[in-house]
């Protein structure tokens, strides 16, 4: 975390990605409970964001449960509930993965989920997802099925 504030108070940006919370280490983890360090990080986290007045995107990793559900909820956030409690929003994002092999402009629907918003609706938004080109495009019309 000292590290975080320390690049959020030098380079003064306005959005800071975590690629991956996971990895983010607790300097007195101890035998503490992984729900217990995460909780302590993202607290950390949300008061860097207000102190540098900067938005933080961590990403998380699910439960492997959620492999086998339709949809992902809040309570699959792996690390704990203070994930959710800590984030102003929660996004998910599931690709419509299918065996077909992708090869020029080709994509996969993938539904964005807001999952929770402080600050606004909830619901889910169609996208495609071009994996070769690490793009995702808005869907102006439901394609026939």
């Amino acid at each position: 975390i000292e590290d975080i504030e320390s690049k959020l108070s030098t380079n003064k940006p306005d959005l800071m990605v975590i690629d991956y919370l996971g990895l983010i280490r607790a300097t007195d983890a101890g035998k503490k409970p992984l729900w217990q360090i995460t909780g302590e990080i993202t607290h950390a986290l949300k008061a860097a964001a207000r102190k540098h007045n900067a938005a933080i995107i961590a990403l998380v990793q699910l439960g492997r449960a959620t492999d086998k559900q339709k949809e992902a909820t809040l309570s699959d956030l792996k690390g704990g509930s203070d994930i959710e409690a800590d984030a102003d929003a929660v996004f998910f994002v599931r690709p419509h993965k299918t065996e077909d092999f992708l090869s020029g402009d080709d994509s996969w629907e993938t539904d964005l989920i807001v999952a929770k918003n402080r600050y606004g609706g909830t619901g889910k938004m169609l996208l495609h997802w071009q994996p070769q080109y690490h793009d995702y495009l808005p869907v102006t019309e439901r394609e026939e099925e």
